[in-house]
């Protein structure tokens, strides 16, 4: 296996920092970072996604980790993605100690509406790594803004110009980011993939299907339909 290096930056109130990391497999084997509360040399990705420090350093090394991470599969880890809001924080919780939070950084647009509360606004994302950090977890970003203008996006600005209504939500959690999120899953070495969705997975004839939550005032089932049923055998839904 050969050595590779990556690296990350992050950006703010003209602020700046820089992580550089030399890898072999999924182990540190050097690495320049600033403004971090230990050394990362020596560490596995998973343990270095743990690792906390001044917020600017913080994303900074969440940005080199999430370009290639990995780790040695274990049995009962469980992959929880991590919206920034409190329903995935219980998933969280009841997943640890054997739980890796990760979020998709898709889209950001400071002049929108509330960009600050969007679902994947840098907010989001930081509460949502500050979370898992709090409880000593490790927490991953996936920077897939490119992919997601492309295959979610366009499409939905292309539909609407031709009179169309699609519902880009419907399109990002059918085809865009469950499939991110199960293949993330894949290499992070965890057995599942956990979601705070309202929602239950249920079989019928031998077929797992989506149905409706428990609780149906906070159904979010609908927003599920399009998952392919291969899918339903790595996720979950703990808030049912």
């Amino acid at each position: 296996m050969s050595v590779r290096e990556i690296s990350g930056d992050a950006t703010r109130a003209g602020d700046w920092a820089l992580v550089r990391l030399r890898l072999h497999g999924d182990r540190i084997l050097a690495a320049d970072a600033d403004g971090l509360e230990r050394s990362l040399v020596g560490l596995t990705l998973l343990e270095a996604a743990a690792v906390r420090g001044a917020p600017l350093a913080v994303e900074a090394l969440a940005s080199a980790l999430g370009q290639e991470f990995v780790a040695e599969p274990r049995a009962g880890r469980v992959a929880v993605a991590m919206s920034g809001g409190v329903d995935s924080a219980v998933a969280l919780l009841r997943a640890a100690p054997n739980a890796i939070g990760v979020t998709l950084r898709l889209w950001q647009d400071p002049a929108g509406p509330s960009a600050e509360r969007a679902c994947c606004s840098a907010e989001a994302v930081a509460a949502a790594r500050a979370t898992c950090h709090e409880l000593g977890l490790p927490h991953v970003t996936l920077d897939l803004r490119q992919d997601f203008r492309s295959t979610v996006v366009a499409p939905f600005v292309a539909g609407y110009e031709a009179g169309e209504t699609p519902n880009p939500c419907t399109t990002c959690n059918g085809s865009f980011r469950f499939d991110r999120l199960v293949a993330f899953a894949t290499a992070a070495g965890a057995d599942v993939l956990w979601t705070g969705h309202y929602a239950r997975i249920v079989e019928r004839d031998g077929r797992r299907l989506i149905a409706r939550a428990a609780d149906a005032g906070k159904d979010q089932s609908y927003m599920l339909a399009t998952l392919s049923p291969h899918m339903l055998d790595r996720i979950a839904f703990p808030l049912g």
